[in-house]
């Protein structure tokens, strides 16, 4: 498990928490046991892989919680943390450092940043924490998490009961309308300060960034829920379509494309 290291000047650097990547492996490996039980079920109506399911989502939770209070364990504890970063991230770290003190990387070796870097780190270990601050995405997506896998045991040991609270279909769908309706001017807020805000730091508003880019998909599908609503008059099933993959859209420009496409939001290696 790798957390931010804040250094001053803004750079950020990744650090291993004992312990957390092996709790991490457990969890994926808990949770694709669990897929494939409630695959077998979904398929074949196998109700002892239904169980076995259920009970492997109640274990993958478990292991999350575990997880998170193990990396603020981690984190709170006395460690080495110039140890804990891997020197694989001192040529990139010096070429951070370099271009902080306005040198072209390109004028350097390999080795003098990776030199650079490994130096800068053995002077000042003593004035490095870990914090969560220079990477909240990694933070919310746990948290994100750990709140789906709570919904799926709740739904699976009480759906029943679960769905006799909803309110009825009719008045679910007019729910999400209005829901909708207030978040589209939201996110068209969202896009408009953003290309202000990337102005100011990059010297444009607008460079087709997968974040900026994944922004804009998620208010078209918005866009088209409310098209299709208010122009077409759909409802039902068909709308709520666009009303889902409206929300994973949003799901996967916060979390999705911080980890996954690399652009100026990544939160991947040197920030």
């Amino acid at each position: 498990m790798g957390s931010g290291l804040n250094l001053s000047g803004g750079g950020a650097l990744r650090a291993t928490l004992p312990g957390v990547g092996t709790l991490m492996q457990l969890g994926w490996l808990v949770y694709a046991a669990a897929g494939i039980a409630l695959a077998v079920y979904f398929f074949r109506n196998d109700q002892l892989a239904r169980q076995w399911g259920n009970r492997l989502m109640v274990a993958a939770l478990i292991v999350q919680v575990l997880i998170f209070g193990a990396i603020f364990y981690r984190m709170k504890s006395p460690m080495d943390i110039n140890a804990a970063i891997h020197p694989g991230q001192h040529q990139a770290f010096g070429a951070w450092l370099a271009k902080r003190s306005d040198i072209d990387p390109a004028t350097l070796a390999p080795q003098q940043l990776q030199a650079e870097g490994a130096r800068w780190l053995n002077q000042n270990a003593s004035a490095l924490e870990i914090s969560f601050n220079s990477n909240p995405v990694e933070l919310a997506t746990i948290l994100t998490l750990i709140a789906c896998t709570v919904f799926v045991v709740l739904f699976a040991w009480r759906g029943a009961a679960m769905l006799e609270k909803l309110p009825n279909l009719d008045t679910l769908d007019d729910l999400t309308y209005k829901t909708v309706s207030v978040a589209f001017p939201l996110l068209l807020m969202m896009l408009v300060t953003g290309a202000v805000w990337a102005n100011e730091s990059w010297g444009t508003y607008w460079s087709w960034d997968p974040k900026e880019t994944w922004a804009l998909v998620t208010w078209l599908a918005y866009a088209g829920y409310l098209h299709t609503r208010i122009v077409h008059g759909w409802k039902g099933r068909t709308s709520a379509y666009f009303a889902v993959l409206g929300f994973i859209f949003v799901l996967f420009t916060y979390l999705g494309v911080s980890f996954l496409l690399p652009g100026l939001h990544s939160y991947a290696g040197v920030d």
